[in-house]
């Protein structure tokens, strides 16, 4: 003991002191070397630094600066082929996520993700999410048995399922909609116009094959590609449908398909013609049933308007209610929301002449440990589907 306002104090060097008694000191968890403080490593390389489990409700990192992150995680060990994460989020909770990524800004990003030593990409008028690869953008594995689908998309309340089991049959896509591509337009002078053509659909399951041949002597036998026959169901159930269009010979009566098989099929010219006039033909079949991986069956001969799977409930979590361009306060992160169930807007409101769809447009995101801008959240690694479009008005004639 000494007098009043004395005490005895030992410890090391870069420690914060601490009470260890009413008289008494020594180290404390804290370190403080002059340019770095740290809990839990003597030796801290950050501004701050903390190693070490963190337990608690909440742990919050905020910055009010527009060209800084409000939390970064590192993982600086040399690259190789390890699974260590920069950052890894787990949660239990039903309506949570291991990892959130949420962007207020109207033109923000929530979550970027690149991969394979690439850079990131964003659109401008942002998204949900943006994820870059050399070679896969995106990854999506469902491991389910029964029925589920890899990724599912909703635009305005309607669905669509990629790589979709339904218990019974599987589908690449599946979904309101209709299936298209695009082409130069090459009545424009300039090419820069592209028109949209649409696949055709039908109730059914099917392929089919074209080809051509002759008859010799008013008559033809054509054979099925093994590679087609071997795909599709054909019998009395299933039957072979045959196209001919005959050519150059216009005095040919007609033709009729006569002894069709798995095989192949007969062309046979009516009235016992003799004719060696040329035709093209076109076949379509039933897809046959397919065993998939891990044993499940793919039921497609006998598929004919089969009911859809209804859409699935969805729920806003998170940070909510705020309007857009509008930041949370950062002390407390509100606009923070109740969670909501998500309503599709009135089609009555919905403009037809705006509802074509345009290449969205791409920046590449700056990358630095870690970081990326526009994005709420920033991750090295992918999360999830995505799936973005960009309206543009489109004049219809």
């Amino acid at each position: 003991t000494g007098a009043a306002g004395s005490a005895n104090i030992s410890g090391t060097t870069n420690r914060v002191i601490k009470f260890t008694g009413a008289t008494s000191g020594g180290d404390s968890q804290l370190v403080d070397d002059g340019v770095h403080v740290a809990i839990g490593t003597p030796f801290p390389s950050a501004l701050l630094e903390v190693t070490g489990a963190i337990a608690g409700a909440t742990t919050r990192s905020v910055t009010t600066n527009t060209s800084s992150d409000g939390l970064v995680g590192i993982n600086g060990a040399v690259i190789a082929g390890g699974t260590s994460s920069g950052v890894r989020g787990i949660t239990g909770q039903a309506s949570g996520a291991g990892v959130l990524g949420h962007n207020t800004n109207v033109n923000g990003t929530g979550v970027i993700g690149a991969g394979n030593g690439v850079g990131p990409s964003i659109l401008v008028a942002g998204s949900g999410g943006a994820f870059t690869g050399l070679t896969t953008g995106v990854y999506a594995n469902a491991t389910v048995a029964g029925p589920g689908q890899a990724i599912l998309a909703t635009l305005a309340g309607s669905t669509v399922r990629l790589a979709y089991y339904d218990g019974v049959t599987m589908f690449k896509v599946a979904g309101v909609g209709t299936v298209a591509t695009n082409v130069v337009d090459v009545t424009d002078p300039k090419r820069d116009r592209r028109i949209t053509l649409h696949a055709p659909e039908t109730p059914e399951i099917l392929f089919q094959d074209f080809g051509g041949g002759h008859l010799e002597h008013g008559r033809a036998h054509i054979d099925l590609d093994p590679r087609l026959a071997g795909t599709v169901t054909i019998d009395d159930k299933h039957p072979l449908r045959v196209f001919i269009q005959l050519e150059d010979d216009e005095d040919v009566v007609g033709v009729v398909v006569k002894n069709k098989s798995a095989k192949g099929f007969d062309v046979v010219e009516r009235l016992g013609g003799t004719s060696n006039a040329p035709f093209q033909w076109q076949v379509v079949a039933n897809r046959a049933d397919e065993l998939l991986e891990g044993g499940r069956i793919s039921h497609n001969a006998d598929m004919r308007f089969e009911p859809h799977a209804p859409s699935e409930p969805v729920v806003t979590v998170g940070a909510t209610g705020a309007t857009p361009g509008q930041q949370p306060d950062p002390a407390t992160g509100s606009g923070a929301s109740a969670r909501t169930t998500a309503v599709p807007p009135d089609p009555s409101t919905v403009d037809p002449a705006a509802d074509r769809v345009d290449d969205p447009k791409v920046i590449s995101a700056g990358c630095a440990a870690g970081s990326a801008a526009g994005g709420g959240f920033t991750m090295m690694m992918m999360a999830a589907g995505v799936f973005v479009l960009r309206r543009r008005r489109v004049r219809r004639s």
